[in-house]
């Protein structure tokens, strides 16, 4: 960034030598300062605004978008720029103000870039393995075909809460490179966002603040509205609250008749892979598949896990009123 130049500055935008006079009487003559004035500072300067153009300008570029760049820059010369209608300024909207939202993500035109999506910043491949997949489709003795293809990306159901924090922390690096978070304010905005969804995990289900997640960044990527704006309407729709345990009074009052499934005997071990977030990809692994939370053994795997068959759960264990 170039070094800023008051002289400089008072020269391209023609103020007047009152208005220069008033200005370093306030210490109003550096590159902070300026940044930080607005229209009400300006308003208690002894300064007659008729007199002196550039100042008009100044106050309509601040009361029309805070003008704190077009000033620094020095391009007050330029005439006011109008404010935008209500129809052409969906781009620049809040999420709690503008009710478009309710109709999905938005591409403003001439937009060609794609979100920033968790799936598309998690490695959906193990250490070790190849980024590529191959699928064998014939295998004959003289010849065999083989097709190398990209590792799908993986779904939503499948990420967990360790890979959502990875790929977070990626997006916010794009963002940064890319410029999305130019400001120190922009980088609090995201954090905050961060640190919403950690705290929507307390009390709703991973998938579904994961659900939640995409969705606020497609939107955020077509209405351009501050990160950490609420919504509403995404809480309503996505977040789903987890499940509590039947109220207990203690160790006496547990029911009797609860009975945990014991896992079968197997002569092979369980497949840890299997009961990974990726899951098995062996075709003809030696292990078995079943669930590795103890006590279970049933044919899923741990991200399947219930902790209460539905089977075994009765209406006694609904409290009566």
């Amino acid at each position: 960034m170039e070094e800023f130049s008051f002289d400089e500055w008072i020269t391209n935008n023609k103020l007047k030598k009152e208005t220069v006079d008033e200005l370093k009487k306030h210490d109003l003559d550096g590159d902070e300062t300026l940044r930080l004035l607005d229209a009400n500072d300006l308003a208690e300067l002894k300064l007659s605004t008729a007199k002196d153009s550039g100042l008009n300008a100044i106050l309509q570029q601040l009361e029309n978008d805070g003008g704190l760049d077009a000033i620094i820059n020095g391009s007050i010369e330029q005439p006011a720029v109008q404010q935008q209608k209500p129809q052409e300024a969906g781009a620049s909207a809040r999420l709690d103000t503008d009710p478009q939202v309710f109709l999905g993500p938005s591409k403003p035109k001439g937009m060609t870039e794609q979100p920033l999506l968790i799936p598309d910043f998690v490695q959906s491949f193990g250490y070790g393995q190849d980024e590529f997949e191959e699928h064998e489709l014939t295998h004959s003795p003289q010849q065999r075909v083989v097709v190398r293809t990209a590792r799908a990306k993986p779904k939503l159901e499948k990420i967990s809460l360790s890979m959502w924090v990875g790929a977070n922390c990626k997006i916010m690096h794009r963002l940064i490179q890319k410029g999305s978070l130019s400001s120190f304010s922009d980088i609090q905005d995201y954090l905050s966002y961060t640190v919403k969804v950690s705290e929507l995990l307390e009390s709703y289900t991973l998938i579904s603040v994961l659900h939640y997640d995409d969705q606020y960044r497609k939107l955020q990527h077509g209405y351009k509205f501050r990160w950490g704006s609420d919504s509403q309407h995404l809480h309503t729709r996505f977040l789903k609250r987890r499940e509590r345990p039947p109220f207990s009074n203690g160790a006496n009052s547990a029911n009797p008749h609860i009975t945990y499934p014991m896992p079968s005997h197997t002569a092979s071990p369980i497949c840890r892979q299997y009961n990974s977030a990726f899951g098995c990809q062996w075709p003809n692994c030696r292990f078995a598949h079943i669930c590795i939370v103890k006590g279970c053994g049933k044919p899923h795997s741990q991200t399947q896990h219930r902790p209460y068959p539905a089977s075994q759960m009765g209406n006694e264990h609904t409290p009566t009123f």
